[in-house]
């Protein structure tokens, strides 16, 4: 602990730039007290420890916390709060997590929050080129580069196989349900993968191999999913109907039959469902059942209902989650006032 509060007094001593000599007036100690913290040889006194964490601009948690687990929290908040960051920031987050990605210990979190650093940079970078596609688009309608630009900022679907298919990531999750065959939760996604890419027998073979881990309404759901991929849909939701009563106080089955539901455009069933998930849900609650209620609600012109949802939506994230005025719920907010003007 001495070592890790001295390598913290002295980080942020120098982001504050601060002297030895002006932090030690500051807290009214020598400055070779200052020096000997910051070289793990003492501690702070006790007393001395909230005007010490005022100073350097660091809570009393990061003042006993190693600098590595300060950069990852710290970097993690960034990403939370900033849904488009700054190159500078990027920059500055990545070279640190590599930096810290050094030490044994805390590499694998540090590889982890850099893959997800890297996503949300390229969340940020599609969102810049959606706008700048519809304005090329307005200034150019009928360019074909512009809608092709849109389509791939938005992830929208495309017609060509070569580029629509997802064989690199199913040959990825099949080598790795190889090597860990006992991890059920990797069958998921080599499942949902399969199914997109209409590879129905591999998928048949993925599934009894999950079958044989575990048994809950996951099985059910994508049984079904594959008796509709093949044409049958009323085995399908027979499947799915089943999956429900036989588990009906389990809000994910509701979940999935609302997904289902909405897969099939009845809007109405999916909203309904949706709303068993939400009042089924044990707390600490997500908001999904609520989001895929408001997207629905917006796809039918009915502007009450996905106010509705938005006020939910806002309470968990408030009520469960203890969120104050974040990016995220101000995004909702924004929503829901929009709904309002709308309405109004």
């Amino acid at each position: 602990m001495t070592e890790n509060m001295g390598k913290q007094i002295r980080a942020g001593r120098q982001r504050s730039f601060l002297t030895q000599e002006k932090l030690a007036e500051t807290l009214g100690v020598t400055p070779q007290a200052v020096s000997k913290w910051e070289r793990g040889e003492s501690l702070p006194d006790i007393a001395l420890l909230p005007e010490l964490s005022a100073a350097l601009g660091l809570t009393l948690d990061e003042l006993f916390e190693s600098s590595a687990e300060t950069h990852l929290r710290r970097i993690q908040q960034r990403m939370e709060n900033e849904p488009r960051m700054s190159l500078e920031t990027f920059r500055q987050a990545e070279s640190q997590l590599r930096q810290d990605a050094l030490e044994t210990e805390y590499r694998p979190r540090c590889l982890t929050l850099l893959a997800e650093l890297y996503n949300h940079m390229a969340e940020g970078f599609r969102a810049w080129a959606e706008e700048a596609a519809k304005e090329a688009i307005d200034l150019r309608p009928t360019e074909k580069d512009n809608l092709d630009a849109l389509t791939w900022a938005m992830g929208g679907a495309l017609a060509d196989w070569n580029f629509a298919n997802h064989s690199r990531l199913i040959a990825y999750w099949q080598d790795y349900v190889e090597k860990y065959p006992d991890h059920s939760p990797a069958y998921l996604y080599l499942l949902d993968n399969l199914l997109a890419d209409g590879r129905l027998t591999e998928a048949e073979e993925a599934l009894t191999k999950l079958a044989a881990l575990r048994q809950d309404f996951q099985i059910p759901c994508y049984r079904g999913l594959i008796e509709k991929a093949r044409g049958r849909r009323a085995a399908a939701w027979e499947i799915w109907n089943a999956m429900v009563a036989n588990d009906p106080e389990n809000w994910l089955v509701y979940l999935c039959r609302a997904d289902c539901h909405a897969r099939e455009a009845d809007y109405p069933a999916a909203i309904a469902d949706y709303r068993q998930a939400a009042e089924r849900q044990p707390k600490p609650r997500y908001t999904d059942p609520w989001d895929s209620i408001a997207q629905l609600a917006r796809l039918s012109h009915d502007r009450e209902h996905e106010a509705e949802a938005y006020e939910k939506i806002i309470d968990i994230l408030q009520t469960d989650w203890g969120l104050g005025e974040c990016e995220t719920v101000r995004g909702y907010r924004e929503n829901l006032a929009q709904c309002r003007k709308a309405e109004g």
